[in-house]
């Protein structure tokens, strides 16, 4: 059976008897009106019975069958005559439907959304509990709202922003029931939290430590209140960007706040902490950069013609922007990070900045003029890192072993390549006298300065710590000498003349206010601190030596190396409690 044209017709019948009966179908290939549908059941010698069993003539609104329907039929086509089989009225009254009436919707005003109307979509932050107006965090939600940090679920935003970053920073304040400070800065924790929301990503949070003392314990918090910055990472989870190890280890990174409780202070920390990772030079130069140690990733569209053929055919085989992304993530706080336009090619291969990236090269930079080729397509790690044109930098630094394979490229295995960025960058990033500011110190997952080995800080005003000062000579032979053993930092105090304050024994500033000039605020001066110790050092010029800023106190290397090795002989016989720095 053909069928040549709609609409069409099949009847389906049996014939013959009951015991061989067959179903037999027809095709009616004209319009069905009355008369063709009669005339066919007549053609097969089929008649229409009725309920007495009697031949029945289809007869429709009192006409016979041959009467015919045409095709402009009503409504609104010709009136009913002779040969037509149009029983409808031409003019039907037409009435309007009934329902529930609609209250006017008032239009409301067009407005710009924030980020969090756009993106910030996560229902568990909705479900949470409110203290004072704040989400609560608890042992069962903390991996979810903190370790799971989402970002924009979508790769691009505006053109110039990639995969992640944007990411959640989630400021949170730990308090206990009967901590007294808690109580008193509920106002200015809810005046945080208003602040926090317009940043873009950020979001603010309190957890309990009396009710759910278990994230305080896994956190160390042990003083009340304490205000951390986490930047989940979470967004890359199950990514390639990780290797197994990276994976199961730290899902966020970690920068404490130490300072007065105040509206401002606290979001001139938060500001910085919850900013990009990676800053987008594009197509400018990087000498204008100040950062002590950072590291410039070199990108490309991924299907620029600038690129080998045969690796722009493998499927995700060149090293993407975000896993870029996720070192400097790793790195946040004490290393620059910067994404640059490759000067090799035209500039009109980044006309559309939609594009996709990949990552060609990262290199390592210091401000005492080393650097270094960390990765680079084509080229061998091993042939990179090993590289005997670059043995200055291994100069002051122990063998190092990274986990890569003989004959393996930054792109056979991404989360190595990730790795080893994060890796190399810490093992040589550290320079001989690092600068080190609040974020940097209190960078609890990502800071150079580690539990490894004692921090030696000098403090001084910006005279002191610049690099042909005299002071800073001696300070730079005394950390070349002692490279291997203590990390020597230096502390600007007319930038960070709190926080200098602090790093004095406790209860000092009542003593000091009897003082005309208080011995421990004259600078420059050192202290001795493990990293992870908050409330203890040892100082020199001793305690019990008065200063004045009207005379200067001689420091020599000889005397400064001997502090150093009584307090590497002994540690504990020089401790002194002190401040929460």
């Amino acid at each position: 059976m053909q069928v040549e044209q709609f609409p069409f017709s099949v009847l389906y019948y049996s014939t013959g008897s009951k015991k061989s009966r067959k179903i037999v179908q027809k095709l009616l290939s004209e319009r069905p009106t009355p008369y063709t549908v009669f005339s066919f059941f007549e053609k097969v010698d089929l008649k229409l019975l009725n309920h007495r069993g009697k031949v029945k003539y289809p007869v429709l609104y009192g006409k016979t069958v041959h009467e015919v329907s045409y095709l402009n039929e009503g409504p609104f086509g010709r009136s009913c005559y002779g040969t037509s089989h149009n029983a409808t009225d031409s003019y039907p009254v037409i009435r309007k439907k009934l329902g529930r009436r609609k209250e006017k919707q008032k239009k409301e005003k067009m407005k710009s959304r924030t980020w969090h109307e756009l993106f910030d979509n996560e229902e568990i932050d909705r479900r949470l509990p409110r203290a004072d107006g704040i989400a609560v965090v608890t042992s069962q939600t903390w991996s979810d709202v903190i370790e799971k940090s989402h970002s924009p679920r979508h790769l691009f935003i505006g053109g110039q922003i990639w995969l992640g970053e944007v990411t959640k920073v989630a400021l949170v304040i730990f308090i206990m029931k009967d901590c007294s400070s808690c109580q008193n800065n509920v106002k200015t924790f809810q005046d945080v939290k208003s602040a926090v929301t317009k940043i873009d990503g950020g979001a603010t949070y309190i957890v309990n430590c009396t009710s759910d003392p278990k994230i305080c314990k896994e956190n160390a918090v042990t003083g009340f209140p304490t205000l951390s910055a986490f930047r989940g990472i979470g967004w890359l989870e199950g990514s390639h960007c990780l290797s197994p190890e990276t994976s199961m280890s730290t899902r966020y990174i970690r920068i404490d706040y130490h300072g007065v409780l105040l509206v401002k202070n606290i979001m001139d920390w938060f500001s910085p902490a919850s900013g990009s990772a990676v800053k987008n030079l594009k197509h400018e130069d990087t000498s204008a950069i100040r950062d002590s140690v950072y590291i410039v990733g070199t990108l490309l569209p991924r299907k620029s013609h600038y690129i080998p053929l045969d690796l722009r055919r493998k499927p995700n085989y060149l090293y993407p922007y975000e896993c870029f992304r996720l070192a400097c993530e790793h790195l946040f706080g004490p290393i620059g990070c910067y994404a640059q336009y490759s000067k090799e090619v035209p500039e009109r291969e980044f006309e559309n900045q939609d594009k996709d990236m990949v990552i060609t090269k990262v290199m390592l930079y210091r401000k005492d003029g080393l650097k270094s080729t960390i990765i680079q397509l084509g080229k061998l790690l091993h042939s990179t890192i090993e590289d005997e044109s670059q043995h200055q930098l291994h100069a002051f630094h122990h063998p190092h072993r990274y986990k890569i394979d003989k004959g393996q490229h930054c792109e056979d295995d991404h989360g190595r390549c990730t790795d080893l960025i994060v890796s190399f960058t810490r093992d040589h990033g550290r320079l001989p006298v690092t600068e080190i500011t609040m974020a940097t110190f209190h960078a609890k997952t990502s800071s150079i300065i580690t539990n490894e080995f004692p921090v030696l800080i000098a403090m001084g005003h910006p005279n002191n710590l610049t690099e042909t000062s005299s002071f800073f000579k001696m300070l730079t032979n005394v950390a070349y000498a002692t490279y291997n053993a203590v990390q020597v930092t230096s502390l600007n105090v007319d930038q960070y003349e709190y926080w200098a304050g602090q790093f004095v024994p406790k209860d000092y500033g009542v003593q000091a206010a009897r003082k005309e000039y208080p011995s421990l605020y004259v600078y420059p001066r050192f202290v001795m601190v493990n990293w992870c110790n908050h409330r203890q050092a040892a100082f020199y010029p001793s305690l019990n030596i008065p200063r004045s800023p009207r005379k200067d106190y001689n420091f020599t290397q000889k005397k400064l190396l001997r502090f150093i090795h009584n307090y590497l002989e002994d540690s504990k016989v020089m401790m002194v409690e002190t401040e929460h720095y």
